[in-house]
């Protein structure tokens, strides 16, 4: 059972015991036994593991070939141990990961694990070398001089894999990169697209505004002008009422002169096509039908579009009625302005 808890298995599983550094070793400080699985792991933690355990015997067998001579305050013997540890924290990197259901980050792959692989490429030339060195004779030198071959091509090895691992990850990840300024390309294209889009559709609508009112004059009143109303509220300084009813070319309309001269024209309409005879005069009863038709609601003065659908409404009520008087309709209407619209109309 490993210390995750987990029954191990030689079947897709590498069990990794727990490190132990340099000076745990070589002053024989025990070790605690424990382990952790693996489940799946690449080709490179595999080597990785490998070589940590070669190096334990190695490390080991050169202290018992130095005896006494081994002085671990010299530089020699100070670069042998810090190679080891290099590989040791490796390993007790994977191992704290391994014990938190995580895998080694993309971080630690790129920084890490060139350098751990170098570490244990040096660990097994200088070990061997000196352990060459310090031979007993020269069969014993060439003995140890074809394991340092051996323990080098393992070293090699992992370099290889370390690099090729991550390589690949610098692969994806670039891949995703590319990825992501492709859908953001995407999407600022299809904003500009967008953007135009709307610009086209808003042009079209003040042009259309624009004519709306011109058409309403000609096709409701029916070859009769409409009455002569101001523009707009009157304001000091302002022009007579006969000039501000008149349209300047390029002179921009507001919304409260709109509204004006709509009132004006669709009231104008309605009387004109009224049946002869009608009651005109202040007091006098006003004929109705039979049924009631829903009025159009109120109108907020917010923007000119809201205010063209909103006046269909209002002059198809007043087709309905067509012999309420021009006082009622210009009051009825003016009930159903809000905001700005019914301030300007109650100054």
């Amino acid at each position: 059972m490993s210390a995750s808890g987990r029954t191990s298995s030689s079947v897709d599983m590498l069990r990794l015991e727990y490190p132990r550094r340099a000076t745990d070793l070589v002053t024989n400080v025990p070790a605690n036994n424990e382990s952790v699985d693996l489940p799946n792991p690449p080709a490179w933690i595999r080597q990785m593991a490998g070589m940590y355990r070669q190096p334990q015997h190695d490390l080991l067998q050169y202290q018992r070939l130095l005896g006494g001579a081994y002085d671990r305050s010299s530089a020699q013997i100070q670069t042998i141990e810090c190679n080891y540890d290099a590989l040791t924290d490796a390993i007790r990197y994977l191992y704290q990961q391994a014990q938190a259901d995580q895998s080694a980050s993309q971080d630690w792959i790129q920084t890490e694990l060139i350098q751990v692989a170098n570490a244990a490429h040096d660990f097994t030339t200088d070990v061997w070398q000196e352990m060459a060195i310090h031979a007993e004779d020269i069969p014993r030198a060439n003995h140890y001089q074809a394991v340092q071959l051996t323990r080098l091509d393992d070293a090699l090895a992992l370099l290889q894999s370390a690099n090729h691992h991550r390589n690949q990850q610098q692969a994806a990840f670039q891949s995703n990169v590319e990825n992501w300024a492709a859908r953001q390309e995407h999407t600022t294209t299809q904003l500009a697209v967008e953007q135009r889009r709307l610009a086209t559709e808003l042009v079209a609508t003040q042009a259309d505004l624009q004519r709306t009112p011109q058409q309403g004059a000609e096709g409701g009143s029916g070859n009769r002008p409409p009455p002569a109303l101001p523009r707009g509220p009157p304001v000091a300084g302002s022009a007579s009422p006969s000039e501000a009813g008149r349209t300047v070319p390029g002179d921009p309309e507001t919304l409260e002169q709109l509204i004006a001269r709509t009132v004006a024209t669709a009231v104008a309409g309605v009387h004109a096509a009224a049946p002869q005879g009608a009651p005109r005069a202040q007091g006098e009863a006003i004929l109705t039908a039979r049924f009631k038709m829903r009025d159009p609601g109120e109108f907020d003065s917010k923007t000119k579009s809201n205010f063209r659908s909103w006046w269909r409404m209002v002059e198809a009520y007043f087709r309905c009625y067509s012999n309420t008087l021009d006082a009622q309709c210009i009051a009825w209407v003016g009930s159903l302005l809000t905001n700005e619209a019914r301030e300007w109309h109650l100054a």
